[in-house]
């Protein structure tokens, strides 16, 4: 009875947080990539004694995709499948094997200072924006640390005026500006990570399980107002999550990982109702047990 007649407007909000009423852009597929990756591979040295054989633990095993200007592309899998490693190595956070062109351009195993120039373009929204923000500054000082990083011409003027607007972009009022992350909610802070991210006026954003610590009515406004960023920013978004439903409604196309392998890729339409691989079709079958 609770589910099909609804009475209260908080009931109602709750059930209506499943329906995304989400409205993709269009993407041209025709232009040239803005991320790209080419037999990307993955391997972590496994803990051993110090005259033991290095041994190693494979990851990611030769993944390719491109990432075209303004496109949600969702990676999706298991636990353990290499979502997360993936995003590490498209971030440069570890080493990998295989290439990543930016923009047309290499960027693959530069030096650091070479590299650098590049990091403001494509930057990175953790899971737990409590862990990824730091507990002993202020939201300004969060903020501030990029833009001295990356943009050292910029006066502090210039910057408290850039950083106010990105503020207001994320749905926030500058008072959050002398907070400290404790003081937010789970939703705010995740907003607050996002500013982090998009102060720099990235080209490509890459979402690590942005929703999994939110509940159904707070993920609905955090994904809307990605979109609504993206139209204003011409952001491109790589969604690493594990549920189907958001990537059904968010992503333009889908690339589902298992154990570290590409298995399946295409536009996520075609991909969800017509799933070719095994992985992707348990994936999909799991959601609705």
């Amino acid at each position: 009875s609770l589910f099909s007649k609804a009475y209260h407007p908080k009931t109602q909000a709750l059930f209506d947080a499943n329906r995304f009423d989400i409205v993709l852009n269009s993407v041209a597929y025709d232009t040239k990539p803005v991320l790209y990756a080419q037999d990307l591979s993955l391997r972590y040295k496994k803990p051993s004694a110090w005259w033991a054989k290095p041994a190693y633990k494979e990851v990611l095993f030769a993944i390719n995709f491109m990432l075209f200007p303004e496109e949600n592309l969702g990676i999706i899998g298991e636990s353990g499948s290499g979502k997360s490693s993936l995003a590490k190595a498209l971030m440069q956070l570890v080493s990998f094997d295989g290439q990543i062109a930016f923009a047309g351009a290499s960027i693959a195993h530069l030096p650091n200072k070479q590299l650098q120039p590049y990091r403001k373009h494509i930057q990175m929204v953790f899971q737990d924006p409590y862990a990824s923000l730091n507990p002993r500054h202020c939201v300004l000082d969060i903020l501030s640390e990029g833009l001295i990083l990356h943009f050292p011409h910029l006066s502090e003027q210039d910057r408290l005026d850039r950083i106010i607007q990105v503020i207001a972009d994320v749905g926030l009022d500058n008072t959050v500006l002398a907070k400290f992350p404790y003081m937010f909610s789970g939703g705010q802070r995740q907003r607050i990570a996002i500013a982090r991210a998009l102060v720099l006026a990235p080209r490509v954003m890459i979402l690590d399980e942005p929703t999994t610590a939110l509940d159904s009515t707070i993920a609905k406004k955090l994904l809307h107002l990605l979109l609504d960023l993206q139209k204003k920013y011409a952001m491109s978004y790589i969604f690493i999550t594990h549920n189907c439903d958001i990537v059904e409604h968010f992503c333009h196309r889908v690339l589902v990982l298992d154990d570290g392998r590409a298995v399946e890729m295409g536009p996520t339409h075609e991909v969800f109702h017509k799933p070719q691989h095994p992985k992707t079709q348990f994936l999909l079958q799991a959601r609705f047990s």
